[in-house]
Formats: structure tokens, sequence, C-alpha cells
């Protein structure tokens, strides 16, 4: 192997590296990536309707983000976001080339572009020594990238999750990255690999390209990546960056957006640890007991492990790169990244790893408890992801779909008939008990997570949007106005999407005061105050909306409170010819 010695029975064992690519199955794994994106494809150009799940509506956050990408605005640049601007362009091109699809299905493929082409070059390499390896590397990718499911669970109702889409993304791109670093010798493949998933990683998430770097520098230490193709990632990184800056100034406003996130999030790391391990308590038990079984196994020289003579860093003795050594690098890797948010596919980076460990267990013969463990690791969320979304489909059929056309893709949903119904009926209550709502919140009450969890609130907002929508057409008909840009006073701002407007430059997406939108500058406050028309939610009414009002404020001061339905106000900022219909 160029630049980096060493065994390759060590990489693929003997049951595995016994089946040559032309043995065995009759096609090549990585075969099964183009037909996955070509079927992916495919039911995007069809108007496909999805139950609605936990937290339905941080997908408008995409949604508007793209949005705003169509509109001629840059992430970063026009905007503050919560993550790298990679999802948002990639679902706005998915939003070009397939405008009636369900939203959820695009943002959730969009990073295909990314990580497909990856596992391809990682399948084909490997494949060439042995098949069954490869598609062991190829199952769990496609299953962990194609299902819109997460490990976590926070409703008992059935529906596909739009929480956690780009914890999704990074879980995957950083399982090709380790698949990369174990399974691939080829030393120019490492280098372009791995700055084509750094630079994926880095415009995506920076937690998960921190923690990227470090599992390269890992695998430099270990000796499964030469200096020279260390070297030329980072160059081939730098540059991309750097050529991205100068055109854009995207890379630069991205830093700014991460710095500002790091002060307004800083809770102690050890204190997102035990929540993050407490969440995932199965994992981190089986994955510990993982580790007493791999040190037990290796006690006369815990350390070592198949690297002998690769004559890299610490390589020689075979310090880092031991089964024993990779595990517990990746796991703890993988519970670092779980801390940063909740919700996605947890630990599936170390799914490589326990890979290599089944496989060299079955080359030693008659070892039970390691294929156990791994079992125990990797089989309950696999199992979770492929039951839930087996559950959805199957009870797809007995929902009703919600018939709002006047939300395009949003609206293409569909929940359990008794949902619907209590959600029409919360509708009315809320709008009839409005000063009770606000008593409660003014009174120090907070928002639930098991709200916006629940489906019925979720299906309540889409009915507030739908009412607000067609408010505002309904005005722009009767008075002659048009409001070419709204803002939502709220934490999601669907409103430019639904509508076909702008929204307004150097306005956060997904406005949350309390993690991820910053204090308004008099910029923000300015473009705010220029925005025809914002918008202000009553039913449901929400703790972090009424944040939202009081941040933006300033900006709203010297406007005319209109009653534009019953679920909603209306600051126009100039007052049409006529008053609003449902004005007092």
């Amino acid at each position: 192997m160029a630049g980096v010695p060493g065994s390759s029975a060590r990489v693929f064992p003997a049951p595995l590296s016994a089946v040559s690519a032309g043995g065995g199955c009759g096609f090549a794994p990585w075969l099964l990536i183009v037909a996955a994106v070509g079927a992916c494809g495919l039911l995007l150009s069809l108007p496909l309707n999805l139950p609605a799940g936990a937290f339905y509506w941080d997908l408008y956050v995409y949604v508007d983000g793209a949005h705003r990408v169509l509109r001629g605005q840059m992430p970063s640049v026009d905007f503050f976001a919560p993550v790298g601007p990679i999802s948002y362009w990639l679902f706005a091109a998915s939003m070009k080339v397939f405008p009636g699809a369900q939203p959820l299905l695009g943002v959730n493929w969009c990073m295909l572009v990314v990580s497909a082409p990856a596992m391809a070059a990682v399948l084909i390499h490997v494949d060439r020594r042995s098949r069954p390896l490869a598609f062991g590397l190829c199952i769990p990718f496609l299953i962990f990238q194609l299902l819109p499911v997460n490990v976590e669970q926070f409703t008992f109702y059935l529906g596909f999750d739009s929480f956690g889409a780009y914890n999704r993304h990074t879980s995957g791109l950083l399982y090709v990255l380790v698949a990369m670093l174990l399974f691939v010798r080829e030393q120019r493949l490492l280098a372009f690999g791995l700055a084509w998933l750094l630079i994926g990683l880095f415009l995506l998430k920076i937690t998960g390209f921190v923690l990227g770097v470090g599992l390269c520098l890992y695998a430099l230490a270990a000796g499964r990546v030469s200096w020279r193709a260390a070297l030329g990632s980072a160059a081939i990184f730098l540059g991309a960056m750097t050529a991205l800056d100068l055109a854009t100034g995207v890379v630069s406003a991205y830093l700014t957006d991460i710095l500002t996130l790091l002060r307004m999030n800083s809770d102690t790391l050890l204190s997102r640890i035990v929540r993050a391990g407490s969440l995932h308590a199965e994992a981190v038990v089986a994955t510990f007991l993982l580790l007493l079984a791999l040190g037990w196994q290796k006690r006369a020289a815990p350390w070592r492990a198949g690297t002998a003579g690769s004559g890299r860093l610490l390589g020689r003795s075979g310090l880092f790169d031991g089964d024993l050594a990779w595990v517990a690098a990746v796991a703890g890797a993988a519970l670092l990244f779980e801390t940063q948010n909740t919700g996605g596919h947890a630990f599936l980076l170390l799914w490589p790893v326990l890979l290599r460990v089944l496989a060299g267990s079955m080359a030693r013969g008659r070892e039970v408890l390691i294929p156990v463990l791994v079992a125990a690791i990797a089989a309950p969320p696999a199992l979770a992801l492929l039951g839930r979304t087996a559950r959805n489909i199957a009870t797809h059929a007995q929902y009703q779909r919600l018939d709002l056309p006047i939300l395009k893709g949003l609206g293409r949903v569909t929940q359990r008939p008794d949902t619907l119904q209590n959600a029409t009926v919360r509708q009315r209550v809320d709008a009839a008990t409005l000063d009770a709502q606000t008593l409660y919140f003014e009174s120090g009450g907070k928002d639930d997570v098991e709200t916006f969890a629940s489906p019925k609130f979720q299906i309540l907002w889409l009915r507030a949007a739908a009412e607000a929508a067609e408010a505002v057409r309904r005005v722009e008909r009767e008075t002659g106005t048009v409001f070419r840009s709204v803002l939502n006073l709220g934490f999601v701002n669907p409103f430019p999407y639904i509508l076909d407007r702008d929204a307004p430059r150097l306005v956060a997406i997904g406005a949350d005061p309390n993690r991820t939108t910053p204090r308004p500058d008099a910029a923000t406050l300015a473009s705010i105050a220029e925005t025809d028309l914002l918008l202000a939610s009553h039913c449901p009414l929400t703790a972090m909306d009424r944040d939202v009002q009081r941040l933006y404020s300033p900006a709203i001061a010297g406007r005319v409170a209109m009653k534009l339905s019953p679920c909603w106000t209306a600051y126009p900022r100039s007052a049409p010819r006529l008053p609003f219909p449902g004005a007092p």
C-alpha cells in the first residue's frame, strides 16, 4: 500500500478476505448507492404525503433558509443560522429541481450529494479485497441515511422525524470518515476523500468537523494516514475554504456565527456528557462492556494490535491501532457529539469500528462474547429505525391528509383523524381563551418540550399558518396592498415560502432567544423595521413566541396592531387603505 505499509490481513480478516471481488454476491455493493440515489430522485418527483411527527416545525427552519437562498440571500452573510450553509444550499437545489416534493424527504436526502460519492469510493476500494466487508459497510449507511427517523423518540404517536436532520447528516459523514480511515489504505484516495468529507463537515456543523479532524489526527498517530496524505488533505481543505471565502465571504461570517453560538451556550461539558450518557445509557453500557471484553482478551499486551512494523508515530507498537483503542477513541468522539444536540443517529460513527471488531472475532473463531456485545450496541438502533419506519408505512393508509394546499409542500402531511379533529377544537379554544394563556405566561409559565413534540401541536400550528396565509391574501385582494416581505415574530417563519415573498435580511432563522438567536444589532432591527408585514400568533401561544416578540420589540414600536384573524395579529409597515378583515 502506498505510503503506509502494513498487513492487509488486519484490515480484511480471513473469513471476509476469502471472498474475492468476483465471488459471492453477483453485483458490487457500490451499485446499491447508485440505486438508492436514483430511488430518492424518483420519490422526490412524486407528490407524497408523510405522517407528521414530533417537532415537525423544525422543517420550517430548513424551508426558510433554503427559500432565502433561492431569493438571493447567503447563509451567515445575510441571515444568522444555527448550522453551516451547505445544507441550505443543497436543500435549495432540491427545492428547485423537485418543487412538488415533500420537503422532509428533500432535507433528509440532500446531503447524499456529499456522503454518497465518498461512500461509493470507499466501497469500490474495499470491494476489491472483501465483498462481504463492503456490504457490511454499505447496508448500515443506507439504512441510516435514507430513513427520516431518529434513534431518539419523543412521542408515542407515529410520524417521521423532522428534528435532528443536521445531526443525522453529520453522523452520516462521520460514519463515512471512520470507514475511510479504517478500511482505505490507498493514500491518494485518503487525501482527497478526507478533504472532501472535512469540507462537508465544516460547512455542515462545526462540532462534527472538530471531531472529524480529531479522528484524522488519531489515524495519523495510528499509522493509517501518512504525513503526505494528511498534509495534502489539509492543503485541499484550506485552499477550498479560502477560495469560497474570497468569492462569497461565507466562511468568515460562519466563523463569527460560531463564536456567537459558543457565547450563548455555555453549559459545562461535564453536565452535557452526563445528559447524553443517560439518554443513551444502553449504548454506553454495552460499549463499556465491549471495552472490558477487549481489554481482557488482550490482557497480556492490551494495547497491541496489528500495525507492527508500520513505522508510523506510535504505530510500531500498535498503541493507537488496536481494536480496544479504536473503540475507545470513536466511542468517546460519538459521546462528545451527542453532548451538542439531542436527536439524530447516536453512535452511528462507531459502526465501522464494530464491523472491524466483529471481523477480527470471526477470524479467531469460537468467540461468543464479542459478537454478542457488538450486536447489543448495533442492533437496537437499527431495529428501532426499521420498526418505526415499517409502522409509519403500515398505518399511513389509515391516516387522514391535511387538506391545506395553501401551505404547498409543508402541507403534504397526514395524521390520525382524531388528532386532526383535536387540533381544530384546540385552535378554537385557544382563540377564545387568549387572556388565560397570557396570564399563564405572564405568571412565569414556560413551554413544555412535550407540547412541541405532540403531533396535535404541529397540526394546530399548520392550521394556524394556513389561516394567516389565507388572511394575508384576502387583505391584499380587498385593499390592493402587496406585502413584499413577511416575518413571523416567532420560532419559525415559513410565510415567505408559503406566500412566495422575501424574508428580511440579517434576521435569524429558527429564532430561539435562549439558545440560537443573538440579541439583534441596529442593522437587524432596521431590517425588521423595513419589513412590510410582521405577524404574531396567538393560537397556539408559546413563551418562545413572546420571547421573540420582546427581542424584536424596538423594531415593532410605532406600528399599529391589527387583528388579522382570530389567531393572528398583524403589524403592517403602512396601514392598508381599507380596514383589515375581522378588525374591530
